[in-house]
């Protein structure tokens, strides 16, 4: 329960966020898998070296105006 806890207040003080990641085929975007993410880990560099080239990335926070999305 604890961890549970510590999970949803860094949920809510916007420390982490869901990571989706999409593939664009032909204008659709076609999901590949989702993630929770770190703040401080939300660049291009690190999205790439995890997931590779031409990915689109959707980091979204409880606190809508930190979303970011990331081409790699």
């Amino acid at each position: 329960m604890r961890e549970f806890r510590e999970t949803l207040e860094d949920l809510l003080d916007s420390k982490i966020c869901s990571v989706g990641r999409f593939r664009d085929v032909d204008g659709v975007e076609n999901w590949c898998g989702s993630c929770i993410g770190f703040k401080e880990q939300l660049d291009r560099e690190y999205f790439r070296r995890e997931y590779g080239k031409d990915k689109i990335i959707r980091c979204k926070f409880f606190d809508e105006t930190l979303n970011k999305t990331f081409m790699t």
